[in-house]
């Protein structure tokens, strides 16, 4: 028997209790920020400038406007959001971020060493008193300093997230020591760093580091995601939505929003419209209405084995199924695109 009263979860073997708070109310500048380590029930709105966050779900009965609304459990709201970031499932959100930016830096280092391998071959290469005097690497700085600047900040700001991850996530060993191997390739690819690498070839072994920890990372966020939340909304407007698992629209639909969802995306409402936004979901994606007659930038993406429904798709919709991208031009009815 529960020792406190709540709503009880298992995880495995694991069961726990999640004590429930009830505010009356709205909350407002009255009640202040809340921050809660249960499950909260809001029989009001989240109004302008303030952040709920739990590490259980929330249900707000009302609408949430202007506000961050933050549950490491499920988010349903039912009525509408409006300019606000919700959130649902929080490690895994960060995690999938990380994992994001790993991606991203990968991929500028291989582009750099490209670069750097081009510039190798030119003609006056082997003239340059600096190669003589620093090896292969002072290739590597000056792209760096002069083409390249974007890849220092890029590495930066992948450390400011691990460092936040690190403090927020249960499983802080492997985020630990992607701290610090992200470190160490900061130091290498920042000030005098490059000049480290005497021969071009020596840069491979870093890049394929990184790609072995996007890797593992990947496998790391895809077991967080094991524990699903959802976020249910009426409506959408100017708004950013989360969730480590399904995202499900029931009502009128989202405009100007981004959706980035674990699990499923469903805007199955009357009318269920989604559009001037984007939508990255891992699974499938169904949608009454894409886009708008006036060829709003709309776009959907999801990985190869997903597939994305809509009733009626509007011209300058774009969708991304795997390797397979296409951007429409034409209305189209009964869409059902895959790789």
């Amino acid at each position: 028997m529960a020792a406190v009263d709540g709503r009880p979860e298992q995880k495995g073997s694991l069961f726990t209790v999640y004590p429930i708070h009830t505010i009356p109310g709205n909350v407002d500048a009255a009640t202040g920020h809340i921050k809660f380590k249960g499950d909260l029930v809001v029989k009001g709105n989240v109004m302008d400038g303030m952040r709920v966050e739990t590490r259980g779900r929330i249900e707000v009965m009302g609408m949430v406007a202007q506000s961050t609304v933050v549950a490491g459990g499920e988010v349903v709201v039912h009525k509408n959001i409006l300019g606000s970031t919700v959130r649902a499932g929080g490690p895994w959100i960060l995690l999938k971020k990380a994992q994001d930016h790993l991606v991203e830096v990968g991929n500028m280092l291989e582009t750099l060493l490209v670069a750097a391998q081009q510039m190798k071959s030119h003609p006056n290469f082997a003239a340059n008193p600096q190669v003589a005097q620093y090896g292969e690497g002072i290739i590597l700085k000056v792209l760096l300093e002069r083409k390249y600047t974007e890849i220092p900040a890029a590495i930066t700001g992948l450390i400011e997230h691990l460092e936040t991850l690190e403090k927020e996530v249960l499983d802080g060993e492997i985020v630990a020591e992607l701290l610090a191997q992200v470190r160490d390739l900061y130091a290498k690819f920042s000030g005098l760093g490059p000049l480290q690498f005497k021969r071009l070839e020596d840069l491979v072994g870093p890049i394929q580091a990184m790609r072995r920890e996007v890797d593992r990372f990947a496998d790391h966020v895809h077991g967080a995601a094991g524990h699903t939340a959802q976020i249910t909304v009426s409506y959408v407007q100017n708004s950013r939505l989360e969730a480590s698992g399904v995202v499900r629209v029931t009502g009128k639909g989202a405009y100007y929003c981004d959706i980035l969802a674990g699990g499923s995306v469903v805007v199955d409402g009357t009318p269920g419209i989604f559009r001037n936004g984007t939508i990255s979901a891992g699974g499938d994606v169904l949608v009454r209405e894409l886009g708008s007659p006036s060829e709003a930038l709309t776009s959907v993406q999801v990985p190869k084995e997903a597939v994305i429904t809509a009733d009626r798709l509007h011209p300058g919709v774009t969708l991304k199924a795997g390797a397979r991208v296409e951007k429409f031009r034409n209305y189209t009815a009964g869409v059902r695109f895959h790789q």
